[in-house]
């Protein structure tokens, strides 16, 4: 006998589901590759936003380096410390330094230092209490400790009441803003209210 052959009407229909099922199994194993490079995709774009995320919040000035302009800048400024023989020399010497440190990544506390040494020998200047709260307008943290610590160190009242003020007014805007407290925001207006009745009264 010879080989037993299918009729060609069953060899095509053989042929069909075969093709079929291939077919079948190549759109399966698409759709998962595709399912996989989705997931994928959407990973890296979460951790995309996520890096995105925790740059803007935790940034201090953007550009901000230990190198370039700024440590020149900081190096001038220790120079005419180093240098200064009065107290308004030494003050405006700090302040610079603390401007310079404000704008380096790392270095916010040394920015509060120097702003508060500088507050310290000039007590009565609410343009010093301004100038520390623009250069660190971006640490809000840093800010806030340094108001309070020059709201610790000198008396509110007499010359150094302008001062005060200034540094309550800023704790009122960080409070009301960048540190939402509205316990702490009004805490600080009435402090400042005080202050302005005190001020009308005497």
């Amino acid at each position: 006998m010879g080989p037993l052959i299918a009729p060609p009407d069953k060899l095509v229909s053989m042929g069909v589901r075969l093709a079929a099922h291939n077919d079948a199994r190549i759109e399966s194993a698409s759709c998962s590759v595709a399912a996989s490079m989705d997931w994928q995709f959407a990973m890296v774009v979460a951790a995309v936003a996520f890096g995105l995320f925790v740059f803007y919040r935790f940034r201090p000035l953007l550009g901000g380096r230990a190198g370039g302009p700024v440590a020149v800048e900081l190096k001038d400024a220790r120079a005419r410390l180093a240098k200064a023989s009065s107290d308004a020399e030494k003050t405006e010497a700090l302040a610079a330094a603390g401007d310079a440190c404000a704008k380096t990544v790392g270095l916010g506390g040394a920015a509060s230092s120097y702003y508060l040494r500088a507050m310290r020998l000039s007590p009565t200047s609410d343009a010093l209490v301004e100038r520390a709260a623009a250069g660190l307008s971006r640490r809000p943290r840093t800010l806030e400790t340094l108001m309070w610590r020059r709201l610790g160190a000198e008396p509110w009242t007499g010359k150094s009441a302008n001062a005060t003020k200034a540094a309550l007014k800023q704790l009122v805007a960080l409070y009301t803003h960048k540190r939402r407290s509205a316990l702490r925001a009004r805490m600080a207006e009435r402090a400042l209210e005080a202050m302005e009745q005190w001020s009308t009264k005497s």
